[in-house]
């Protein structure tokens, strides 16, 4: 990294120094580090906190020119968000992708979409210039190429040029990662400014998504398969998105816990059909035994499987964000007790579970400041 990516990487994580705590942090001469600021100074890359002021002078960056977008590709819509290069959302939109739209038409739709959000937004003339990209993709891709690999909910999605296409339209720095990648990198990270070593990450949502984070990184980064939750639990359970039957996403996730209330209540009860994820955990906790027994089975699937990657990774740090909500702890109780008693007992006393709501995960604002900090630091 040279002299100048490295006092700007700094500045993005600090807010702001002045030349002295630079050149103590990059041990660097501080003639060196004078002359780049001065550098950035004349190229309004960064600027003074309080021109006033002659001595001690504290820079920091001029957020407009390393603007970020950041989007969440799912099979029914596009989530965009514009951030500053001090981390300020300044702008989010939702788009509308038809479900059966898929392959090239459906990645062109993304490339339009993308282009009127920034060309609306990001007004150059102003001075105002995008700096990165990132996109949490809603299925498997290859993490170098930024080539699809397979998405379970979307169609011919398989091959497509996402890095590549992306590149070309906005001619700045792209990255393509996995939305529970990204959520984590918002929830935990923070722009790259908090140092996590080993962690599995979970999301509970539509379907269900794993993140393995080793020695700081994304384990996905380096096996592009890594942390996908398809895992067989049940031999006779219910029909998955991905072609299995029994699949832990069609036990544990929302959209599961859903169709499970919806093809084995009829069965006996005949219940609704019109239920949200809501009003069934709602049922639950004034004990309705059904329901109970879903959330139950939901939570112990889940725990289960997390032990399982637990106990081969030897990771002791598991984090849990489910949009399956209950103040019973139904679900996330079984959760953890299934966690506990199906792991080894000495990684089991230093385990440490953190649960908690969807609500903390951002996967377009992880998306964003994933693809700032590696534009800073590659």
């Amino acid at each position: 990294m040279d002299v100048k990516k490295a006092i700007l990487y700094y500045l993005y994580l600090n807010k702001s120094a002045i030349r002295q705590e630079i050149m103590n942090s990059l041990r660097m001469r501080l003639n060196n580090i004078v002359a780049a600021c001065d550098s950035l100074l004349e190229e309004e890359m960064i600027r003074k906190e309080d021109q006033s002021k002659q001595r001690s002078v504290r820079l920091e960056l001029v957020p407009e020119k390393f603007m970020c977008i950041g989007a969440e590709h799912l099979p029914d819509f596009l989530v965009m968000t514009l951030m500053d290069g001090a981390g300020k959302e300044l702008e989010r939109r939702q788009c509308i992708l038809p479900e059966a739209l898929g392959g090239k038409e459906r990645l062109n739709l993304i490339l339009e979409k993308l282009s009127a959000f920034k060309n609306e937004l990001v007004d150059e003339n102003s001075g105002a210039r995008l700096a990165s990209l990132g996109l949490a993709d809603v299925g498997i891709f290859d993490p170098v190429s930024g080539k699809s690999i397979y998405a379970a909910h979307v169609k011919d999605w398989a091959g497509q040029e996402i890095k590549a296409a992306l590149q070309k339209q906005f001619a700045c720095h792209v990255e393509v990662l996995s939305r529970s990648d990204a959520g984590c990198y918002m929830d935990i990270f923070h722009g790259g400014k908090k140092q996590v070593e080993n962690l599995i990450y979970i999301i509970v949502k539509g379907g269900i998504g794993a993140t393995l984070v080793l020695h700081g990184n994304f384990l996905r980064e380096y096996l592009p398969s890594s942390g996908e939750m398809h895992i067989r639990v049940k031999e006779d359970g219910p029909l998955c998105s991905c072609g299995k039957r029994g699949c832990l996403e069609s036990i544990s996730s929302a959209d599961g816990l859903l169709m499970r209330y919806i093809l084995e209540g009829n069965k006996k009860n005949k219940r609704r059909k019109n239920i949200t994820l809501k009003e069934l955990v709602q049922q639950a906790e004034e004990g309705d035994a059904f329901c109970v027994r879903l959330l139950e089975e939901g939570g112990t699937a889940l725990g289960r499987a997390a032990a399982d990657l637990a106990g081969f990774t030897g990771i002791n740090r598991i984090v849990l964000r489910s949009e399956v909500k209950d103040e019973k702890d139904i679900f996330t109780g079984n959760f953890r007790n299934a966690l506990k008693e199906n792991m080894l007992s000495s990684l089991a006393e230093t385990l440490d579970i953190s649960c908690g709501s969807i609500g903390k995960s951002d996967a377009p604002a992880g998306a964003a400041l994933y693809s700032l900090n590696r534009y800073f630091t590659e």
